[in-house]
């Protein structure tokens, strides 16, 4: 029962995600939009949720409708386990889904792992605290503004996160480092789970269902694991046949697009977060003005304004980001943002 549970849960799971290839041309986005719209009309007609359900993605992982999503994988995973046994309960052992499963959510895991560690590498994720934020007062900063300013402000922290999180991906991609791999990434997924419910962080619930994925790759070698760490006893791991191992050609087949794959997510996560770098990260170019000024003069209808300090006026510094934007704080402490373009025309105060 248990296996039927996790693997209808872990399918729908990693079938909502889009993460594998050729998802889209298969279909089955349409099929998860009008899914999507079931899970909304769930939430507002069966569980009367009050506030706005949303579909559209806005960054954060943890919308009521994620929430909801969850939900309903969950209840769908129950109903399905309990038809699947009723059909079937005379069946004991399911090798080759499990198999199949395990291969799923290896790969799954290795691609997301990839996703974040490179970016990590690259300091795309956690890039230098902006001048905006290095300036704002300390109380003013918010949980997840705080990570994010603790996690920029190094490079060899970035460094070795994402490059944790690219060896848990890679080790599970070979079945004889498969185990390692698992035990890697569920370290790594551990750390940033916590830290994301430390920190307010909205990818709780992504983050600790690749916790879970992980321990489910785990669940196997538990016995042996304990006897090899805890007993201190020569052990071996189990590893499960290949299915058509006996078939050379679709064994080579195989490992040919297995490689291929391999390749081209490795190409695709340098080639793009390079590209990244140059153009929006810590290495890209800063504007002519980039900068913090702080006024001197300020002259507004041809008169030298008096720094008072409850003049809300008038503007005790300027800062050109790194983004090419301008922002003016006054010295009550507000900040305003305008466009590069439209910051310079209008300004008539001295540095």
């Amino acid at each position: 029962m248990s296996f039927r549970f996790l693997f209808s849960f872990f399918v729908m799971y990693m079938m909502a995600d889009n993460a594998f290839p050729l998802i889209g041309e298969l279909g089955f986005l349409d099929w998860m939009t009008e899914l999507n719209q079931f899970v909304v009309w769930l939430g507002r007609h069966v569980l009367d949720v009050e506030q706005e359900i949303s579909t559209e993605s806005t960054g954060s992982g943890d919308t009521t409708f994620f929430y909801l999503q969850l939900y309903f994988f969950l209840v769908a995973a129950v109903f399905a386990a309990s038809v699947w046994s009723i059909l079937d309960r005379d069946r004991k052992e399911y090798n080759a889904l499990h198999y199949w499963l395990m291969i799923g959510l290896r790969y799954y895991l290795a691609i997301h792992l990839w996703s974040y560690g490179f970016e990590k590498v690259y300091k795309l994720q956690f890039p230098t605290p902006s001048l905006e934020r290095l300036v704002q007062p300390y109380g003013e900063s918010t949980p997840m503004g705080l990570a994010w300013t603790f996690m920029g402000y190094s490079k060899l922290y970035n460094y070795f996160t994402g490059f944790a999180e690219v060896l848990g991906g890679a080790l599970l991609l070979f079945r004889r480092t498969a185990t390692l791999g698992a035990l890697v990434s569920l370290l790594v997924m551990l750390n940033v789970a916590v830290m994301n419910f430390s920190f307010d962080i909205p990818v709780k619930l992504f983050s600790t269902t690749l916790a879970v994925m992980c321990l489910y790759l785990l669940r196997q070698q538990i016995k042996v694991l304990y006897s090899f760490f805890i007993d201190h006893r020569l052990t071996k791991l189990t590893l499960f046949p290949v299915p058509f191992s006996q078939n050379k050609p679709l064994k080579t087949t195989s490992r040919i697009l297995k490689y291929s794959w391999i390749g081209y997510e490795l190409f695709n996560n340098i080639s793009e977060n390079r590209r990244w770098d140059i153009e929006q990260g810590d290495n890209a170019p800063k504007p002519p003005l980039y900068g913090i000024y702080y006024t001197e003069n300020f002259v507004r209808n041809n008169d030298t304004l008096p720094p008072l300090a409850t003049d809300s006026l008038y503007w005790k510094r300027m800062i050109v980001t790194e983004y090419g934007y301008a922002s003016e704080k006054t010295n009550r402490g507000n900040l305003l943002r305008r466009q590069r373009r439209k910051a310079f025309a209008p300004i008539r105060t001295h540095w």
